[in-house]
């Protein structure tokens, strides 16, 4: 009798088991990328949430000063306690413009940017130093290792962010210079990337396409160049991403001729003025996709083309 009860128990055991091996697959955390709408009428920028699978998180860019509160209270209600992994995609005031006020508020123990310090923003690492933030620039080569996910540095290479430019050069080379020395970040996870590009321009594209690869360039989810400014967007290289999702981030309204280039592809943008926070999920078995807002962007786009009907630039 003992002995049937001994065998009960251990197929008792091997049941509960199996059904809380089950519930953990059931609850399983996905590489969740959240594109915030912080924006508060002109006011807005860059601002990405990245919360991996193992629980840790990342922040990409910050958006500009004003609407740093707007990202902490969002921060807040996703049940951000800390920042583990803090990047700044490169120094312009709408990508970092926030960062004195969100590490005042969640623990930072390190700041990442790419390479490249315009000379006004050269004080930025030496304010984390002083601090007690580590601060480490990123380039070409660098990798970034999070449990499952692999993050690559694709650009900008070393020998591009030696030379700098000089504050005596014009603004338009200055901007030209900093964006298309922003961080490329590729993100791998379960067979799946995403690529997220800074504010490159075209020239940028162009090279980087030339230096890794149209394969290294392959993803599921881009995160659209430059707000989506027209500056963006060549279609080799939108060929070579090829992309299922692409978000833009900001108040900019994609021009018909830039939105046609990604439609052509099958790929339907999303935008945060038009559907407030996006958020994709990586999954092991699939891609889900949520918005704050169920504006149909094709819908506006269809009107702005029987507005605006013109040709390809």
């Amino acid at each position: 009798m003992k002995r049937y009860i001994a065998i009960l128990f251990s197929l008792i055991l091997i049941f509960n088991s199996t059904l809380i091996v089950a519930d953990i697959k059931e609850r399983e955390l996905p590489l969740s990328f959240n594109f915030l709408d912080a924006s508060d009428g002109d006011k807005w920028g860059d601002c990405t949430l990245i919360s991996f699978p193992n629980g840790e998180n990342m922040l990409i860019d910050t958006g500009i000063e004003d609407v740093a509160d707007n990202v902490i209270s969002i921060l807040k209600e996703k049940g951000v306690k800390r920042i583990d992994y803090f990047v700044l995609s490169h120094l312009h005031a709408d990508h970092y413009g926030g960062m004195k006020k969100i590490i005042e508020i969640f623990p930072v123990e390190r700041v990442y940017s790419n390479y490249y310090a315009p000379p006004e923003q050269r004080w930025i690492g030496e304010y984390l130093l002083n601090i007690g933030i580590q601060y480490q620039r990123l380039t070409s080569g660098d990798s970034i290792v999070v449990d499952e996910v692999i993050i690559d540095v694709l650009w900008s290479r070393a020998k591009d962010v030696e030379v700098s430019p000089e504050q005596s050069h014009n603004i338009d080379s200055v901007v030209l210079d900093v964006n298309n020395r922003s961080l490329v970040m590729r993100f791998f996870y379960a067979g799946k990337k995403a690529l997220f590009t800074g504010d490159i321009y075209k020239s940028a594209e162009k090279d980087l396409l030339s230096f890794v690869g149209a394969q290294a360039l392959k993803a599921d989810l881009l995160k659209i160049m430059h707000h989506g400014h027209s500056t963006s967007g060549d279609a080799e290289f939108l060929d070579a991403v090829n992309p299922q999702y692409a978000v833009m981030m900001g108040n900019i309204v994609m021009t018909l001729p830039v939105y046609k280039r990604y439609v052509e592809r099958e790929c339907w943008p999303y935008a945060t003025w038009m559907n407030g926070t996006i958020t994709i999920d990586f999954y092991k078995d699939r891609i889900e996709k949520s918005a704050s807002k169920s504006l149909k962007i094709n819908d506006f786009y269809r009107k702005l083309e029987i507005k605006y009907p013109g040709p390809e630039n």
